[in-house]
């Protein structure tokens, strides 16, 4: 398993039960986040937020 896949499995676990309104907050955080802190974009940090922000954005389909 690589760190991206092994990210993604534990952000869709951290966010299996976000309701939507929790979602839209924390993908708003995470770009804050990236915004600030003006990571490059192969950054583990920021390759941390973007899997995050990819298991928000599947709960959110999820959900509709």
């Amino acid at each position: 398993m690589t760190t991206g896949e092994h990210l993604r499995e534990v952000f869709t676990h951290k966010v299996r039960a976000y309701s939507a309104f929790a979602c839209e907050n924390a993908i708003k955080d995470c770009h804050d986040t990236l915004r600030v802190g003006e990571y490059q974009c192969n950054d583990p940090y920021a390759l941390k937020l973007w899997a995050e922000i990819d298991a928000l954005r599947e709960r959110q389909a999820r959900l509709k």
